[in-house]
């Protein structure tokens, strides 16, 4: 963790925005921890249910340690089964973080796992 905060402290001292798809459990959510942890302000990408944007944005707030209530992490759901969430998702990020006079988007972490009993995933326009 020292050398990523260490990092960050140069690179600037605004902070940095991280998307990270598949931020709600496993390998994600310890990404995103730990960016958080380093002052980086986490767009977090995942499915949602009731409470788990709230649950989300309640554990990197305090993953945020030093950097909390400085930094508003957001969650943004999406059904990675389903192209139009995909498409609306990702086009919503890029027009609230991408444009110029903007922060921009410093790190997109992707680790979004998708398993099903067939073999293989399908994504579609519609949930089947």
């Amino acid at each position: 963790a020292k050398n990523l905060t260490t990092n960050y402290e140069i690179m600037s001292t605004k902070p940095k925005t991280a998307v990270v798809v598949g931020a709600t459990n496993g390998i994600g959510k310890a990404i995103s921890h730990r960016l958080a942890g380093a002052g980086f302000k986490i767009v977090a990408v995942g499915r949602d249910r009731p409470g788990r944007s709230e649950e989300v944005i309640n554990e990197l707030n305090k993953a945020s340690g030093d950097h909390a209530g400085e930094i508003q992490h957001e969650f943004r759901p999406c059904n990675a089964f389903l192209l139009s969430q995909v498409k609306e998702c990702a086009e919503g990020i890029v027009r609230d973080y991408g444009s110029e006079g903007k922060n921009g988007i410093d790190a997109l972490v992707m680790t979004q796992g998708m398993a099903t009993i067939q073999s293989f995933t399908p994504t579609s326009e519609v949930c089947l």
